[in-house]
């Protein structure tokens, strides 16, 4: 059977619930039940994609495409399609995406499903902005928004609006972001939608929190955590817990952000989040590594790397090794630092993460440089400034240009004094 639903941290009420439904979805499937399949075997695919298992995930969400098809139900087939599409982006499979979610557009709109439209072009937005092709995802988010006021969906309107915002937050167009926090909130408060109205405050915050206005960070996230709380939001809770230590660990109060993370933590183990677990024990392992607590640091990296290798977190695997890699550059444990950053290079290669290939490789220049082995280091950083051009990152490019400019010149300094060497050699040998 594909797929294992559940784990030790799952209650075990909701294990048997998910462990029965999941035998009956597939023993409809293969009775060829399709009407009774489907939604099953959907919402099993939709579970299956919160716990990381992709591959399970997409086998039970391609049973409810076929029974869609089988019972000819045009409707679940846009819901199916657009599930598939979701999982597919999770796996950085973002061309397959693109053809899944453009298929249930073509649906949507032979059979007039103006809301399946609007969903399809929501979420091909969100494949573009996954791509960094910003202007694209802003083009496709505004079509949905228009048809979602045309046929009166608000919580569609508040989600798009919140997403458009993601885009602007993206791309630093930080009051375009909040100006469309803002609306996208004041419509989640007017239908009642507490869940909608946590989030973008969550999201308000974070916006504060990247142009250091961290008193209103902390004012934004204590009111979706207040929420979260409230509405018995357990994941909601660790996350914003997770943002306000992100907060402290950024005015470098160290001991609050320990704090919060560690509450942030329990919750995520608690509720079986082993996402959101492997996320909090890379963060502790900042504040320890900000700290010089490099022991600690590598304890707590390694946790978080272990989690992401047993979920199949691919970015946060390759994340996580780059910042063991920073501990051991920093402890003078170059060659263990050069493995580690080589590790990570090579997962960000495979899911195509060229902005974060560009830092690791930037990073494997500086470990060059600080052993002398300019040449390499130089290598390193020209391929670095390459991705960052390539990828639009003037902040990341100036960077590295600099690096280059530092290296040129320590490279020209050593080269003369090796030069002066030879010199002073050749001369006491002719006295």
């Amino acid at each position: 059977m594909p797929g294992e639903l559940g784990g030790e941290d799952m209650k075990e009420s909701d294990y048997d619930k998910w462990q029965i439904e999941l035998s009956l979805a597939e023993h409809l499937f293969l009775a060829e039940e399709y009407e009774k399949a489907l939604e099953p075997n959907l919402r099993i695919g939709e579970r299956l994609h919160e716990l990381f298992d992709f591959s399970s995930a997409i086998q039970f969400t391609d049973r409810a495409l076929i029974c869609s098809e089988k019972t000819q139900n045009k409707e679940k087939l846009i819901e199916s399609l657009n599930q598939k599409g979701k999982i597919l982006q999770s796996t950085f499979r973002y061309s397959d995406a693109i053809e899944v979610h453009n298929k249930s557009l073509e649906i949507a709109k032979e059979i007039g499903d103006r809301a399946g439209e609007a969903m399809a072009l929501h979420q091909i937005g969100m494949v573009y902005e996954d791509t960094n092709r910003f202007k694209e995802a802003l083009e496709s988010y505004k079509r949905s928004l228009e048809i979602e006021r045309e046929i009166g969906n608000r919580e569609g309107e508040a989600r798009t609006l919140h997403q458009i915002g993601m885009v602007y937050e993206d791309t630093n167009r930080f009051k375009e972001a909040l100006d469309n926090y803002k609306r996208s909130l004041e419509i989640a408060k007017e239908i009642g939608n507490r869940v909608g109205e946590a989030i973008t405050l969550h999201q308000i915050g974070m916006v504060y929190q990247l142009t250091n206005r961290f008193k209103e960070a902390l004012e934004s996230y204590k009111r979706s955590l207040e929420i979260a709380k409230e509405i018995g939001d357990r994941a909601g809770e660790a996350q914003t817990l997770h943002q306000i230590g992100r907060v402290y660990e950024g005015t470098n109060r160290f001991k609050e952000a320990l704090e919060s993370y560690n509450r942030s933590l329990e919750i995520a183990k608690e509720i079986g989040d082993r996402a959101g677990e492997a996320r909090t024990l890379h963060q502790i392992g900042m504040v320890y590594e900000d700290t010089n607590r490099f022991q600690e640091a590598l304890e707590s990296y390694n946790r978080s790397l272990e989690i992401e290798k047993e979920i199949g977190y691919r970015a946060g695997e390759a994340s996580t090794l780059h910042q063991i890699g920073m501990v051991y550059q920093k402890t003078n444990r170059f060659q263990e630092a050069l493995e580690s950053y080589n590790q990570s290079l090579k997962i960000k290669r495979e899911i195509g993460d060229r902005a974060s290939e560009a830092r690791t490789l930037h990073q494997i220049g500086m470990v060059y440089e600080d052993t002398n082995r300019f040449q390499e280091a130089l290598e390193s950083n020209n391929r670095s400034l390459e991705i960052e051009r390539e990828t639009g990152n003037e902040a990341g490019a100036e960077i590295s240009n600099k690096a280059i400019a530092a290296l040129q010149k320590k490279m020209r300094r050593d080269s003369g004094s090796r030069l002066k060497d030879l010199f002073k050699t050749i001369l006491n040998n002719l006295k």
